[in-house]
Formats: structure tokens, C-alpha cells, sequence
């Protein structure tokens, strides 16, 4: 009966976290709700104009239900937040942010993003690394499935109109969005394929639709973050390897490296061009220097936690008035982090990446031994490639903040658990 019973706990447990992740990736709703419409089109209605606000019940719903779920791991998430204190320290800023900002939506959303936060960390302290991954598939499956419906049955919805007619997006708002999906998509895909034990139909479907979309996606900048992340891995695996052979495979990687570099700054406008890009990368480099000088009046703690893009209403709104065209965001995370949170938002969240970066270089080469190993340090490549010409660092309701925050939370619980072991080891 306690078996029928636990069993009967972890499939309602994997449903939501597998529910939960599907939200997290914003995928359906917000195309949905806009009623399809495209950049450059004009506005017209057709949308669901109560998806927004029910799918934002949802979030705060998923943190209170992650409390709930938490509670048998309440001492374990205790120390993993004294020892990973950063994350705790960057949510309680959020929160904190709400005083200063001036905005009356400030509190909402970082309560929002404290809903995210506590299920990132559930979801860590819950599963292992491999479970993880595999969730994450099976959330992203269905978000493959889901695509293809729509560019095939929905093309209103799943093909973009307007400057961008033609490109593939598949369930999510924009192209960009569908490519930045699918890139890290296909590394979960490859990663578990790379494990012979997680091979199967799902794997192979998973790495070629994937790739087909982001393709279609027309998504140049995912295309090249995905490259460039398959090189990545590619090098990494190099990390397991005999001290005597890696050395120089890695000297010899940066060598290469720095040969790429030179060639890339000798060739860059001819590579733009070939893209049909251009070397302000589509207008992003004009809009950084006036975001950074708005910025540094509140240098310190920044214009509250999701504060700064309210269009003509709030600080973006100088912004707006110096360009044609009205930027959501600033088109970097890094930039963005640094106008709503200020310096020492930017400072506890580099502090707490270069831990994890270490992190997850020791875990690769000491303490794992499977292609999950490999998981953590690819999501924050990841993470950096992405929030170069995007923006999505330490968003509320954002598969990549769940993933980020998982995965450093779970860096934290192997390394820790290394540590006791070692320790028992030391006194017995």
C-alpha cells in the first residue's frame, strides 16, 4: 500500500515538474493570446485577451505548489542555500528592489520570479542530474510536437508575417525565440544520445527536428551560439582525458582559438554581409551606449527588479524617443541585469556564475562520469552565448533561469555530498 502510494506521489510530482517546465518556455500561450501576430504587422485583434493574466496565476501557483513539495527536503534546501548563498542573496535583492523602484508592479514580479526560484531549487534537490535532463526532454518533446502542428496546421500562428515573413516559429512569439529554444534543445537531445542506455526513437527525433527548426527558424545568431556550443562540447570531452593528453589538446585548442579570433576580426563585416546581418547587429549596438549611460544615474541598484522596459511610461521610454524602432529589451541580458539591478545586481550574479563554472569543471572531471556531466557547464556556455545578442538572464517565469539556477543548485548538492563523503572517509 506505501508503495501504490509513493508511486502514485511521484507521477503526479513528474507531471508537474514536466507541466511546470512546458510554462516555463512560454511556448503556445503568448502566440496564442497576440492572435498571431508578427513583427512590422499592424496590431489587430483575434488574441485570448485573459491568457496573460491566467498563465501569471499559473507561475505563482507552480511556487506555492514547489513549497508544498518541498517540504520533505527542507533542511537539505537550508544548507544548500547557506553554502550557494548568491541565488538566495540575488532573489532577496529582487524582492528588496521593490522600495526604490517606483514601479507599482515591481513587488508582483519579483514575488514571480521567488515563485521560480523555489522551484529551480526543488527541482535540484528532487531530482539528479540525469533525471533532470531527462524531464527536460520530455517537456521539450512536446514543444517539438507542438511546433511542427503549428507550422504545418496553424501557419497564422507557427509562421512569422511581417519583416519576418516566412521564418519558423514554431509555438513561440518570434523566430528568435523558436531558434534560442531549439539550440539548447538539441544539446539536451545530444547529450542523452551520447549515453548509449537513453538511446532511442525520442533521441533521434529530438536531435533531427530540432536542428530542422532551427534552421527554419532563419535565426542566425542561434545557428552560430549553436556552432559554437558543439565545438564547446566538442573540447570538453577533452577534460576527461589523461592530464599527459589533454594539456596539450587544450593548448593546441587555444591556439586555434586565438587564430579564429584574428581571422574573425579581419572578416567580420564580410561574414555579417554574408548573413545579410550587419555590423551593429540589426541596430542592438546603436541602442547599448544610451542603455548604459540611462543606467549608470542609478549605477548602484539600478531602476528596480523588471523595471526599466515599460515603453513610453518608464526609463525605456528615452530609449524609444532616440530610435525608430521600440526594443522590448535592450537586446543583452548582461545590460539589462545591470539597468534593473544596478551594479551589485550584476556583481552577485557574476559571483555566483564563476562559482558554478567552477564548479561544473570539477564535476566534469572528478565526480561524474556519464554525458550528464557535461549538462551544467553546456547550460552556462549556453547561458552566456544566448544573453549576447538576447536577452534572458535571471528572468521570472524563463526555462533558462530554472535551468541556470538547477543546475548550480545541483553543482552545490554533488560537490557537498563529495565533501561528506571524504570527510567520512577521513574519521572512520
Amino acid at each position: 500500500m506505501i508503495k501504490i502510494k509513493r508511486r502514485y506521489i511521484e507521477k503526479i510530482e513528474t507531471t508537474f515538474v514536466i507541466f511546470s517546465l512546458f510554462l516555463y518556455t512560454n511556448a503556445v500561450f503568448p502566440v496564442v493570446s497576440s492572435g498571431g501576430h508578427s513583427e512590422g504587422e499592424p496590431v489587430s485583434g483575434g488574441g485570448i485577451s485573459f491568457l496573460p493574466s491566467l498563465i501569471y496565476r499559473l507561475f505563482l501557483l507552480i511556487g506555492v505548489i514547489s513549497f508544498v513539495f518541498i517540504k520533505p527536503y527542507l533542511k537539505t534546501v537550508f544548507n544548500l542555500a547557506i553554502i550557494n548563498k548568491y541565488l538566495l542573496i540575488f532573489t532577496l535583492l529582487a524582492l528588496a528592489s521593490t522600495v526604490w523602484s517606483g514601479y507599482d508592479k515591481t513587488l508582483l514580479r519579483a514575488i514571480s520570479f521567488s515563485c521560480t526560484y523555489l522551484f529551480s531549487i526543488y527541482f535540484a534537490v528532487r531530482y539528479t542530474l540525469k533525471q533532470q535532463l531527462i524531464l527536460i526532454s520530455k517537456c521539450f518533446l512536446i514543444v517539438l510536437i507542438l511546433s511542427i502542428i503549428f507550422v504545418v496546421l496553424l501557419p497564422k500562428y507557427g509562421i512569422m508575417g511581417g519583416i519576418h515573413a516566412g521564418a519558423w516559429r514554431g509555438v513561440f512569439n518570434h523566430k528568435n525565440f523558436l531558434g534560442k529554444m531549439m539550440m539548447i534543445c538539441d544539446i539536451v537531445f545530444i547529450l542523452l544520445h551520447i549515453n548509449k542506455e537513453q538511446r532511442s526513437l525520442s533521441t533521434y527525433f529530438g536531435i533531427f527536428a530540432s536542428t530542422i527548426l532551427l534552421i527554419m527558424s532563419k535565426s542566425s545568431s542561434s545557428l552560430g551560439n549553436f556552432m559554437v556550443l558543439m565545438v564547446v562540447l566538442l573540447v570538453l570531452r577533452t577534460w576527461r582525458w589523461r592530464f599527459e593528453i589533454m594539456i596539450p589538446a587544450l593548448v593546441g585548442t587555444a591556439i586555434l582559438s586565438i587564430l579564429a579570433n584574428l581571422w574573425y576580426q579581419e572578416n567580420a563585416a564580410i561574414l555579417f554581409a554574408s548573413v545579410g546581418k550587419d555590423p551593429s547587429l540589426s541596430g542592438r549596438t546603436d541602442i547599448w551606449g544610451i542603455i548604459y549611460d540611462i543606467g549608470l544615474r542609478k549605477i548602484w541598484l539600478g531602476y528596480g527588479y523588471e523595471s526599466f522596459w515599460r515603453g513610453f511610461s518608464g526609463p525605456s521610454a528615452e530609449v524609444w524617443y532616440a530610435h525608430d524602432w521600440h526594443p522590448p529589451h535592450a537586446h543583452n541580458g548582461f545590460l539589462d541585469l545591470f539597468v534593473t539591478l544596478g551594479l551589485v545586481g550584476l556583481i552577485i550574479f557574476i559571483f555566483s556564475f564563476l562559482s558554478s563554472l567552477y564548479q561544473s569543471f570539477m564535476t566534469l572531471r572528478y565526480l561524474t562520469t556519464e554525458s550528464e556531466g557535461f549538462w551544467p557547464i553546456i547550460s552556462l556556455f549556453f547561458l552566456i552565448l544566448s544573453n549576447l545578442t538576447e536577452s534572458g538572464l535571471m528572468h521570472e517565469n524563463n526555462i533558462y533561469t530554472v535551468i541556470y539556477i538547477s543546475s548550480s543548485y545541483s553543482l552545490s548538492i554533488i560537490t557537498h555530498n563529495k565533501h561528506q563523503k571524504n570527510y567520512k572517509s577521513l574519521t572512520t
